[in-house]
């Protein structure tokens, strides 16, 4: 399988797609959408009421899905539009790339690289205007963008004026209220980061063409004007909505987070362990007693990493259907720490750990460890191959 069949399957089971939105790009279309097409097999592309040849060549292209309608409405509604027929698809994210070819449909890995190692976050590709020869309006432009950005939302970016992103469908914010111009993607990024989306910017590269040969639909005098105006509101709503919503929502985690020390320390050390001693002490510690301990850890793990006993704690394995934890197995881990061992633990309550000596003195729940026959690993394999069997 050659990389570019890898990243076609990588996309697929990631529920990634490509939309493209265009509007007279006609001399630059096809070569941009059949370079993706190389890479990605989903590709989406708007046509925004285009007036000139780009409608006929996209519907002459196969291998795409085309949205198209009579009237130029804008990028944000283009955006809009490619969205919602992504998730009708039932696409979980969304590459984004401008039509008139500044983009280079190759930097898609990279994008789904950032996905693959923040799953959920808004991948934005970061261009390096310095080393090109773009225009002082689009450089002043970008930097007064970014500047805005960082002062709305308190996370600055290097680049809030690019095209090229990748987008957690389900994770948007504020689609309805997206205004229809270029501004919707900085708009996109500002409700993204309010709303707690991770902002991961990643390096790509660009292509501008000579300066007779480009081909702009940015209005300077008109679209800098939205832009500020734009700006001013976004400002207010910062004021009044996004930084009160971070700062509950940091606030949230601390609070869950107090919750969660709480509910271990009083469970652990003030309940279950003197419980346990008592049930230790009172008539001895039986074989039936010890497999009631290690069915009382498993139901209380079961609880708190399935069961939602923590606030924020959403727990999903996957097992293969041949294997049955009813029969033996032994289960190696390359790594151990209480979340391993909590899920671990809501597996089955026919599990014998081999604990680390840490876990196995831990003041905590050590006496619980004990007296449910887990076994210290450095024992030695030939000290506890014999309580094993």
């Amino acid at each position: 399988m050659n990389p570019m069949d890898d990243l076609k399957k990588t996309m697929s089971e990631r529920g990634i797609c490509v939309v493209i939105p265009t509007y007279n790009n006609g001399g630059t279309i096809a070569a941009v959408v059949e370079a993706t097409l190389e890479l990605c097999d989903n590709v989406i592309v708007v046509n925004d009421g285009s007036t000139d040849a780009t409608g006929d060549i996209l519907r002459a292209m196969k291998g795409i899905t085309l949205v198209d309608y009579a009237r130029n409405r804008g990028k944000g509604y283009a955006l809009k539009r490619g969205f919602a027929k992504a998730l009708e698809m039932g696409f979980a994210y969304a590459v984004t790339l401008d039509a008139d070819g500044q983009h280079y449909p190759k930097d898609i890995v990279r994008l789904v690289e950032a996905n693959i190692a923040h799953p959920g976050a808004l991948i934005v590709g970061s261009r390096d205007l310095s080393s090109i020869d773009a225009s002082g309006g689009s450089l002043f432009a970008n930097r007064f963008s970014n500047f805005w950005f960082g002062l709305q939302t308190l996370h600055p970016l290097p680049d809030t004026q690019t095209g090229f992103r990748l987008y957690p469908l389900r994770k948007l914010h504020g689609l309805s209220l997206l205004t229809s111009r270029y501004e919707a993607e900085l708009e996109l990024l500002v409700f993204s980061a309010w709303h707690g989306v991770k902002l991961v910017p990643v390096p790509i590269d660009v292509y501008y063409p000579p300066r007779e040969e480009r081909v702009s639909h940015f209005r300077p005098a008109a679209d800098f004007a939205r832009i500020s105006v734009l700006n001013t509101v976004l400002c207010f709503l910062a004021l009044l909505y996004g930084l009160p919503l971070a700062a509950l929502r940091t606030l949230s985690k601390y609070l869950r987070t107090l919750y969660s020390f709480v509910l271990f320390f009083v469970a652990s050390f003030m309940v279950v362990t003197p419980c346990v001693w008592i049930y230790k002490h009172v008539g001895g510690l039986t074989e039936k007693k010890r497999c009631r301990l290690r069915r009382l850890i498993h139901r209380t793990a079961h609880f708190v990493m399935i069961g939602h006993g923590i606030p924020g704690v959403r727990f999903t394995y996957d097992k293969a259907p041949d294997v049955s934890l009813e029969r033996p197995h032994v289960i190696i881990c390359n790594h151990q720490s209480h979340i391993d061992l909590m899920c671990l633990l809501a597996f089955s309550p026919n599990i014998i750990f081999l604990t680390n000596d840490w876990v196995w003195n831990n003041i905590f729940f050590g006496l619980l460890i004990r007296s449910a026959e887990y076994l210290p690993i450095s024992e030695g394999l030939d000290t506890l191959l014999p309580k094993l069997s």
